[in-house]
């Protein structure tokens, strides 16, 4: 299943953080697809003295929004996080579920498509990026099977 995750850290070793996290999803059975630039941001309603290091990751994962929600929990735990502290509070390591796959579903612990992601100026300027990149790499690909003299069929 496609998912798309945003990372975010405004702790001491923010992009280490955010490093640490993409290992630990690769080791939980993720699968790396794409990864946008890091991008750093004033925190959202928190302490302004903190910027974010925030991107935005495209995994395939095995099709379990649940099981996928406890990795990323999991994880944040596993790098510091305080679960417990107040909304908005700094920290080493966020890990959203922005969508999975299509995935429609609301409950107490997990809304997907998530619902404040978009219009959030990082995740925008995350998935901007990567469709530059997309377009970057057909271009790309377009000027090298141009440059490629065709080989006759034997």
């Amino acid at each position: 299943m496609r998912v798309l995750l945003a990372l975010g850290s405004n702790l001491a070793g923010r992009r280490r953080a955010l490093e640490r996290a993409i290992e630990l999803l690769v080791a939980g059975g993720l699968r790396l697809l794409e990864r946008s630039p890091v991008i750093e941001t004033e925190a959202l309603g928190g302490d302004p003295d903190r910027p974010y290091l925030n991107m935005v990751i495209i995994v395939d994962a095995p099709p379990d929004p649940w099981a996928l929600l406890d990795l990323a929990k999991s994880i944040e735990c596993d790098l510091g996080r305080d679960l417990m502290a107040p909304r908005n509070a700094p920290r080493v390591i966020d890990i959203d579920l922005l969508e999975c796959a299509g995935v429609t579903m609301r409950s107490a612990r997990l809304t997907l498509p998530h619902p404040r992601a978009r219009g959030r100026h990082f995740v925008e300027a995350a998935l901007e990026a990567l469709r530059q990149g997309e377009r970057q790499g057909e271009r790309q690909g377009e000027r090298q099977a141009e440059r490629e003299p065709e080989r006759e069929q034997a």
